[in-house]
């Protein structure tokens, strides 16, 4: 017996490789595919966008920083070293005491108000910093802020070979997060 050839020929086109075309199990093998590389790529793209704030807060911080640094060096630079007071045996001080000397044309000598430069408290919730604050230069019981984004305990004022180096950290918010850095200077008094 002999298949009919209109038979036979249908059976082979069913049987033979399809020609063109995907199965919907491929379609959806190949849409999950493309999803995940979407999320793929989205998340690297997120992770570069944080990064970058990340980096432009490091760098707003870094220039406060250096400010601040400033600021404090200016005040410690006309300080009387024979009226520095407040550092401990291991010659650091949180909150350094001094005053300003003058040298007037007759030779005499005249020694300015105490001084102090001090860390204080700011009522802020600041992600990230446990104590925000900022140090400030009191002088005659008025209160001149020279630092600003200051941590809780990350202000010094050391003796060094017979210099003073303050030791500082600074934070920038962004986000949820601070960037926190720190630096310090060497300041040699004039006197």
């Amino acid at each position: 017996m002999h298949a009919h050839p209109a038979t036979s020929s249908a059976r082979a086109q069913r049987r033979s490789p399809r020609q063109g075309g995907w199965t919907i199990w491929e379609t959806l093998v190949a849409v999950n595919v493309l999803g995940m590389a979407a999320l793929l790529i989205g998340g690297l793209f997120a992770s570069m966008e944080d990064a970058r704030h990340r980096a432009q807060a490091r760098q707003v911080a870094r220039g406060d920083l250096q400010r601040n640094l400033e600021a404090l060096a200016t005040v410690l630079r006309r300080a009387d070293l024979r009226t520095l007071d407040g550092f401990d045996s291991a010659g650091r001080s949180a909150r350094p005491l001094f005053a300003r000397a003058t040298i007037e044309r007759d030779g005499t000598r005249t020694v300015g108000p105490r001084e102090e430069l001090r860390w204080s408290a700011v009522s802020a919730d600041v992600p990230g910093v446990a104590s925000p604050g900022r140090i400030v230069h009191v002088r005659e019981g008025a209160e001149q802020i020279l630092a600003e984004n200051v941590p809780g305990g990350q202000f010094t004022v050391r003796w060094d070979g017979g210099m003073l180096v303050v030791e500082l950290a600074t934070y920038h918010v962004v986000g949820d997060h601070a960037q926190v850095v720190r630096g310090s200077t060497a300041v040699l008094v004039r006197n």
